[in-house]
């Protein structure tokens, strides 16, 4: 039997069937998982905020593989190892940089069926969009809801998003909350 992962305090946590969505207030490169998530542009380049920290914690190999897919898709997703980043296996990287919501929910939705294909225990996800994408927390989250009630597996996963400040925190709390 694989070990569990060592708990975390959340802030706020809520159970859609199998799946505990639980919020984070932190650095998505804080807690180990199975995967995380990098929110992307479709070209796979490595540029800044999680896929700048990801450029620091996983090494040169992460762009090396990025450039050997070649690119992704606006509805697609990509996998790669996660290298020198010891705390987790792989990277999900979802285009995100449009800020469309379609997109985003879209990127949420292939997230949680990439971690039930993998077998995931633990997935960590940033507001998908909120960055580069120009997204307010509330729509990020929105979409978030969206893909959870839309999915047709009830595979167990604890899907952690990630918040840098108690304002994210907060906005996805009342998202997920209702």
């Amino acid at each position: 039997m694989v070990a569990p992962f060592p708990p975390f305090e959340s802030p706020f946590s809520r159970r859609f069937g199998a799946l505990e969505v639980k919020l984070y207030l932190g650095s998505i490169l804080d807690l180990p998982a199975d995967a995380l998530v990098n929110p992307s542009n479709p070209r796979l380049w490595l540029g800044s905020g999680v896929s700048g920290l990801l450029r620091k914690a996983c090494g040169p190999r992460l762009q090396e593989a990025m450039d050997a897919i070649g690119g992704v898709a606006e509805d697609g997703f990509a996998v790669t190892p996660a290298f020198e980043h010891a705390r987790v296996a792989e990277i999900i990287h979802v285009p995100t940089v449009s800020g469309d919501a379609e997109v985003i929910e879209t990127a949420y939705a292939n997230v949680l069926r990439r971690a039930k294909e993998a077998g995931h225990r633990r997935v960590l996800v940033p507001a998908l969009g909120a960055g580069v994408g120009g997204m307010s927390l509330e729509d990020t989250a929105e979409a978030l809801l969206r893909a959870i009630e839309a999915r047709d597996e009830d595979a167990p996963l604890e899907l952690v998003v990630t918040l840098i400040d108690r304002a994210a925190v907060a906005a996805f709390e009342r998202v997920l909350a209702s």
